[in-house]
């Protein structure tokens, strides 16, 4: 009688093993910033996020998301630096997870069936992506060509699922479990034919720590929903040894938090006063990134210590 038993117990480990190496797309702590990058500037810019919220569409449940739009500051072309809107509105995608055969599906209603694999992180070397949402630039067949392993920035490995299409071998395409497709995170694995070749770029922030992306904090200065009541000063900039953070007098209380250009947190410190004196002598010189956070907004800024 042991013997069944003992198949049963490293039957259920096994199974649970592979399900905590899954690493899902789909979470409510994540934000992805999308890019869709023309030939000399952005074309639009959102910040994405999952709600935790359900829809249900021709008997599938899908997730709920939503963007917060992006605000330039300069005049001009779309180009950096931005501010981030307070205010979300619905995206127009609805995905779902199969957490069990790893793959995650889009709606869209242009395509039968409606419900397409966006996609698959089950596939082997040398399977082909079956999908009429993924096909290749000319309708080839998408084939994976290996399965990479890369190492985000907080230093999780995960795996990279590298495509050709089959009449266009030397154009790649590639996703990262839980993290999404090269194009975007709705967005086909290749673009369309006459999507300029740098379409879609962007970075994703998980429990404040950054992912994926390169500097993709440089490309911030604050959020949109400050008003003249809610005054912040921090200087001198360049810094050397105390920080100055001065706060409006109907700020109550906040956190300041300085990171360096990698995401990476280098100290925390409680802001309780209108006026904060802050020891930076302990901190490297070089370019850091400061955000100063209150249960009314967020305020990102760039700072230099001498």
């Amino acid at each position: 009688m042991k013997k069944p038993m003992i198949i049963i117990w490293f039957a259920i480990v096994t199974i649970s093993g592979f399900t905590q190496n899954y690493h899902k797309l789909i979470r409510t702590n994540t934000y992805w910033d999308v890019f869709a990058l023309g030939f000399l500037y952005y074309d639009a810019i959102d910040r994405i996020y999952f709600t935790g919220n359900d829809t249900v569409i021709e008997g599938k449940v899908y997730n709920l998301s939503r963007q917060y739009p992006f605000e330039q500051v300069n005049p001009g072309w779309l180009i950096p630096p931005f501010v981030i809107d307070t205010v979300s509105i619905p995206t127009n995608f609805f995905i779902r997870e199969d957490t069990i055969e790893r793959k995650v599906y889009i709606y869209d209603p242009y395509l039968t069936p409606t419900d397409q694999l966006l996609y698959d992180f089950s596939l082997s070397v040398g399977d082909t992506l079956q999908s009429d949402y993924n096909v290749g630039p000319l309708g080839s067949p998408i084939v994976l060509m290996t399965i990479d392993s890369i190492t985000l920035q907080n230093g999780e490995k995960r795996k990279e699922f590298i495509f050709y299409a089959f009449d266009t071998n030397n154009i790649t395409a590639n996703y990262i479990e839980g993290i999404g497709g090269q194009q975007g995170l709705f967005a086909p694995i290749f673009p369309a034919f006459e999507q300029n070749e740098f379409y879609g770029y962007f970075c994703i922030n998980e429990n404040e720590i950054n992912l994926w992306g390169d500097q993709c904090i440089w490309y911030f200065v604050g959020m949109s929903n400050q008003n003249e009541n809610q005054t912040i000063k921090v200087f001198p900039n360049p810094a050397q040894d105390i920080l100055n953070v001065n706060l409006s007098q109907k700020i109550p209380f906040a956190d300041l938090t300085v990171s360096n250009i990698q995401g990476k947190e280098i100290f925390r410190e409680k802001l309780n006063h209108s006026s904060n004196k802050i020891t930076i002598s302990q901190i490297n010189p070089g370019i850091y990134i400061y955000q100063i956070t209150s249960g009314q907004f967020i305020k990102q800024g760039k700072i230099v210590v001498l």
